[in-house]
């Protein structure tokens, strides 16, 4: 399917994503040489927002005190010569008393071109997603957050450094 004037194939819907939850890929154990083999398969295609939206519903009043950020577990579609990877970002903000001020969401797929006939296992996938993926995604989400946060009336939110886990591979294996 092309675009309006001949502008390249439209991105589709999310919901269209088919996510495979990362649940059925934990306790699986992975190594880093796996996740480096991977790397070398991986194009990164695109990098898309697929869902943006901010919310200060009228009530509670005052100056964001407090800002709660969650990175939800990626979900993911593992095609014939792709990957797809959905980040979810949540953002609850707060003022002196904790009462909810405004709340900001932001959904971002990352997509991949796959080098090889064979397809990636899920363990793997979800590792590469953990530790590598996600902190490609990072910097767009904290670009979404701050110009939402200003769109919203705000002042701009900017959201800290992403860490990576340290239990993602055991200790010696990093």
């Amino acid at each position: 399917m092309t675009g309006p004037h001949d502008q390249g194939p439209v991105p589709e819907p999310p919901d269209a994503l088919q996510p495979q939850p990362t649940d059925d890929a934990v306790g699986v154990p992975v190594s880093p040489a796996q996740v480096e083999q991977l790397l070398s398969r991986l194009t990164m295609r695109q990098m898309r927002i697929v869902h943006w939206n901010g919310d200060a519903p009228p009530g509670p009043e005052g100056r964001v005190e407090n800002v709660d950020a969650r990175l939800e577990p990626a979900r993911m579609r593992i095609s014939p010569g792709g990957l797809s990877l959905w980040f979810e970002h949540h953002v609850e903000c707060s003022n002196a008393n904790r009462d909810t001020i405004a709340t900001i969401d932001t959904g971002i797929i990352v997509d991949f071109d796959v080098a090889g006939d064979e397809e990636p296992e899920l363990p793997v996938v979800a590792c590469f997603a953990d530790t590598n993926a996600a902190f490609m995604a990072w910097p767009y989400i904290r670009e979404a957050v701050q110009t939402m946060s200003t769109r919203l009336g705000l002042s701009p939110i900017t959201l800290g450094i992403l860490l990576r886990d340290a239990e993602v591979f055991p200790p010696g294996e990093a």
